[in-house]
């Protein structure tokens, strides 16, 4: 699949942005969100890396109830398949897709306190892969009353090989927010698809997440 592809939807999003500012009410906000949830992979990278959790750490600017720009750190924790740890002969192993992105965001009114919206963006992505062997380590016990104890000997695990990419992706998706009281936050859940070549194999993967996003509005 060739990313460029995947601009086309996003510039048409950004078109709608700005058009629409030019006709809606002017009433900004800023806003920061909060959000956890799970991540599916797909495509090539599914038979590789299996489905894990994700973080998202957001930050916005509502130029109106219509539009938005914001920006997004998020980490997705993944797993290893038993096939890949078969075919390399290792225990185990993790993995991590870390992105930075920025984009429009369009709402659009579904009820009284309830909002939809799709979104779409561009960003630097970086896919990090361990593999890891269980082993011991040697750990001092410290209380802060008596002081050093001693050591003991506990379970960890010990990284036999990494490999850590960067590329730059898109991501496209929608979701629904619904208005808590007058408190100015909001509660949403929200789908999107992220695609990142990052070579050799294509990261393609889909976080479903909630969160509560918290605004300070200017008038």
């Amino acid at each position: 699949m060739n990313c460029r592809w995947l601009l086309v939807p996003l510039v048409g999003i950004s078109i709608t942005c700005f058009a629409a500012t030019a006709f809606a009410q002017s009433e900004q906000t800023w806003n920061v969100d909060v959000a956890s949830g799970v991540t599916a992979t797909t495509g090539d990278i599914s038979n590789r890396l299996t489905k894990g959790w994700n973080l998202d750490l957001g930050a916005g600017y509502e130029f109106n109830r219509t539009l938005e720009l914001e920006g997004h750190f998020a980490i997705n924790g993944l797993g290893v398949s038993n096939q890949v740890l078969q075919t390399l002969q290792v225990p185990d192993g993790n993995a991590s897709l870390m992105s930075l992105t920025v984009g429009p965001k369009v709402h659009f009114p579904i009820a009284r306190r309830v909002r939809g919206y799709v979104v779409g963006g561009v960003g630097w992505y970086r896919r990090n892969v361990e593999f890891t062997q269980p082993t011991v380590g040697l750990v001092d016990i410290i209380d802060p009353w008596w002081g050093y104890l001693g050591s003991a000997i506990v379970p960890t695990n010990q990284v036999i090989g990494s490999v850590s990419r960067n590329a730059w992706g898109v991501n496209g998706g929608g979701g629904v927010s619904v208005e808590l009281g007058r408190s100015g936050a909001e509660f949403f859940a929200e789908v999107r698809y992220h695609y990142a070549h990052i070579n050799p194999t294509t990261t393609a993967i889909v976080p479903v997440t909630f969160g509560v996003k918290f605004a300070g509005r200017q008038r």
